[in-house]
């Protein structure tokens, strides 16, 4: 082949494939995880490909023409519009406004067709005849010819329509710009496939001169996403400081579909975060979804949320996850946003409550604490109406004849009947009841809102019955738990802690008296607590 030929064919079309692959480059490095650039850069590069195989076509014998057409020229040409035609659906939003079914795959359903219809050796591209005109290998302008080309015409005018639609629905200036500019681009693609297609020019224009439109259009393409901002991007210099982030950093759209996400996202959430992938399916428990939909509302209304706790349920670890989000909902033009910034607090929130359960429970009996109950009680009192004829009232608990029981049998034996008490007072009572030890064989017990204060003293007949009824039973012994009781009404007798606490502990030991002279005229052991 001379020189010369060879220089032709790569002015021809390595120049033109080199162009578009820079254009595709270019728009790639814009943001390259949005499905609008990665449609736009695939286009750019199998618009690449049909321009490297009517190089190769050319570097090879005319015999090899038929079967490079056939089965790649045709077949990347039908990917390259089907890619352009997604981009251009997506980007209008057409496929919102007429609710397409099965978006996006119905769009790719006839390049399935042809790969079938080709891997089953039926023939797609029938009559496909070549002739050499001056150096070039160039079709038979028959039939076959110009139908494809027809059908090429038919959809750059779907196309066309499509933008026209898009255009008439922008809400914003800058969107039916861009889009209008985009239009001129496609209906300058119709005038150059109508002009250089159809007719023969023989050797003076190369095969298929119909594809320098598609070089037109990829700068319309081009211009109107980096002056006009067709597409959303992320600047480079914000792209840095988007992924140095400590915190997981989400863009999602209204649909909860992930637009932008940085690394530590990609961390946090696992392989299975990507673009295109909809945030809400990650919460696949129904009670987490709710609390994302519950979070989009608060959005509608406020705009800007900050430390919003999320508790998501993974029942696949059986585990429990919290996350402390700070969300914004941005909107541009008619399109929505949600900006989201999360950070996993399950380790800082379980310390938390770690911190909190030391400081509030009672290591030995696994029930609330002192400083809990005083602090809890006085704030339910507060909000108790001070003249209440409800049944509330705090009961004071102490175990007779304790002491007795941990200089004969020892203190371990007395630890486990102080966490058989426990077991005891908090069988019977109600998980609104606060149930606490107070100090050594001392527990007490706040109860709220029984109907009578009669209901209240038989409630206590029934913790004496529940004592008498259930011994300890541990370490060969058999060891009868009594307890001397003291109760104090809210509102009736006292209305402040204090007051409440001291008369309840009156009323203990005035009970831990009559215990005492009753066993004395029993003549059972006279040795008691002091």
């Amino acid at each position: 082949m001379p020189t010369q030929q060879l220089v032709i064919y790569l002015l021809v079309y390595m120049v033109p494939a080199l162009i578009i692959f820079g254009i595709g480059c270019m728009v790639l490095a814009q943001s390259p995880r949005r499905l609008e650039h990665k449609l736009m850069v695939a286009f750019s590069f199998t618009y690449c490909l049909l321009y490297l195989e009517e190089f190769i076509r050319h570097l090879l014998p005319l015999s090899s023409s038929v079967w490079m057409i056939g089965i790649l020229f045709y077949q990347i040409r039908l990917l390259t519009t089907t890619i352009l035609f997604h981009f251009l659906i997506h980007m209008t939003k057409t496929y919102k406004h007429y609710r397409i079914p099965f978006y996006p795959y119905l769009i790719y359903v006839p390049i399935a067709i042809v790969v079938i219809l080709t891997l089953m050796n039926v023939n797609v591209v029938d009559d496909i005849e070549f002739i050499q005109t001056g150096i070039w290998y160039s079709p038979i302008f028959n039939k076959t010819y110009y139908m494809k080309l027809i059908l090429s015409t038919v959809i750059i005018v779907l196309m066309i329509v499509t933008l026209w639609n898009g255009m008439n629905r922008a809400t914003s200036l800058r969107k039916r710009k861009s889009i209008q500019f985009l239009l001129v681009g496609m209906i300058s693609m119709l005038i150059l496939t109508v002009i250089l297609g159809y007719p023969n020019y023989g050797r003076f224009l190369p095969p298929h001169p119909y594809l320098l439109s598609g070089i037109v259009f990829s700068v319309f393409l081009s211009i109107s996403v980096l002056r006009f901002q067709l597409l959303p991007s992320v600047s480079r210099r914000y792209k840095e400081l988007f992924n140095l982030s400590p915190v997981s950093i989400i863009i999602t759209n209204d649909q909860w579909e992930v637009l932008e996400f940085n690394d530590n996202a990609a961390i946090e959430l696992g392989s299975q975060i990507k673009e295109g992938f909809i945030l809400i399916d990650y919460f696949r428990v129904t009670e987490n979804k709710q609390q994302l939909l519950r979070l989009s509302e608060q959005l509608e209304k406020e705009v800007t949320i900050r430390d919003y706790l999320i508790k998501i349920m993974n029942p696949a670890k059986d585990e429990t996850l919290y996350f402390s989000l700070d969300a914004s909902i941005v909107r541009m033009d008619e399109d929505v946003f949600y900006y989201l910034i999360w950070r996993n607090v399950t380790d800082e929130l379980e310390s938390k409550q770690l911190v909190q359960r030391l400081a509030y429970h009672d290591a030995l009996t696994n029930i609330s604490n002192r400083a809990y109950f005083v602090t809890e009680v006085k704030e339910r009192l507060k909000s108790l109406p001070v003249q209440s004829t409800n049944g509330t009232a705090v009961v004071l608990i102490d175990l007779n004849r304790f002491k007795v029981i941990n200089d004969t049998y020892g203190h371990a034996v007395g630890d486990q009947v102080l966490k058989h008490t426990a077991s005891i007072l908090m069988k019977i009572t109600r998980e609104s009841d606060i149930v606490a030890r107070f100090g050594g064989d001392e527990f007490v017990i706040f109860l709220e809102e029984y109907s009578t204060d009669q209901a209240v003293d038989e409630w206590v007949d029934v913790l004496r019955e529940e004592f008498a009824t259930n011994p300890f039973v541990g370490n060969a012994l058999v060891l009868e738990i009594e307890p001397s009781i003291g109760v104090a009404f809210y509102s009736i007798e006292a209305s402040q802690f204090d007051e409440l606490f001291q008369l309840a502990d009156v009323r203990m030991y005035e009970d831990k008296e009559k215990s005492r002279r009753t066993r004395r005229a029993l003549q059972i052991d006279p040795v008691d607590k002091q």
